[in-house]
């Protein structure tokens, strides 16, 4: 595979974790001058299979219209994909890596009202999903680990496999809390991960919330709009075709969000699940 056809290469890659803040990092970044981002949610060309169509296939998706401006790209996936990090490091070498934590019990709740929301979750209560039949006899003899919305809270090793294969120089890590609390003194750390020496005047950017968890109005209907836009049959080829990549990613998020209510009726997450897992994580630390 040749190098990045780009202008520049990505020089900053946000890689998780899901559900912890990413989106408004990114939305954050793009209101300043210097930084050149994309519109699809998530960047997935390094865990995809999209991979082997070549990275002027990237260059047309996600960054038509590219510049001198530094390259910001998000993809959740990369936090728990070693082979596209590997693939990541190949193409961009100088790649600086920043990762968002969250609380890890909160966090997986939320990745999984997102599943919901997306269609892509039938399990309609947290702990159905967990396999916790009985959230309040939730004890550490339910295998919580290989859960894949649990998994997602795990982050020990995936910061180590961070630091091996980009060196940890060029990996930076804060929790979504902190960053709320100082989403200036965040950017600015993010400047100083890139060496960027200029002053930047942060206070035109607006730190407003950005993929706030939303409800489906119809669970039916998310499913079946999830069915149809990962169908692989001969209409859609013919469409991936024909339409522009930037066209057809604002055909798919206005269908998207026509199935999407703000109101927040999933509730807080119980107290017995969130320590059930909590209980999981630290005893997977200690093994």
């Amino acid at each position: 595979m040749k190098h990045m056809p780009w202008a520049k290469e990505i020089e900053l890659m946000i890689v998780g974790a899901e559900k912890a803040g990413t989106t408004a990092l990114l939305r954050h970044l793009e209101q300043l001058s210097i930084f050149s981002t994309h519109r699809h949610e998530e960047m997935i060309f390094f865990t995809d299979n999209c991979y082997e169509q070549g990275e002027e296939f990237a260059k047309d998706k996600y960054f038509p219209d590219c510049d001198d401006r530094i390259i910001v790209a998000k993809d959740v996936r990369l936090l728990g994909s070693v082979e596209g990090q590997q693939r990541l490091k190949k193409s961009c070498p100088n790649v600086k890596i920043v990762v968002i934590l969250r609380e890890p019990a909160s966090r997986a709740y939320s990745a999984y009202t997102h599943a919901v929301a997306k269609g892509r979750e039938k399990a309609r209560t947290f702990e159905k999903a967990l396999g916790l039949d009985d959230y309040l006899d939730a004890e550490l003899g339910t295998d919580l680990k290989d859960n894949v919305y649990v998994r997602g809270s795990t982050y020990s090793e995936k910061i180590k496999s961070l630091h091996t294969i980009f060196g940890i120089e060029n990996v930076l890590a804060f929790y979504q809390d902190e960053y709320r609390a100082s989403p200036v003194e965040g950017v600015r750390s993010i400047l100083k991960l890139l060496r960027y020496k200029d002053e930047l005047d942060c206070s035109v950017i607006n730190f407003g919330d950005h993929n706030r968890a939303a409800q489906a109005k119809s669970l039916i209907f998310a499913t079946f709009i999830r069915r149809i836009l990962r169908s692989r049959g001969k209409l859609k080829q013919v469409v991936r075709k024909t339409i522009p990549h930037t066209w057809a990613h604002k055909i798919r998020s206005s269908i998207e969000k026509m199935n999407l209510s703000e109101k927040k009726n999933y509730g807080a997450i119980k107290y017995e699940t969130s320590d059930a897992i909590r209980k999981c994580l630290m005893s997977d630390a200690t093994e």
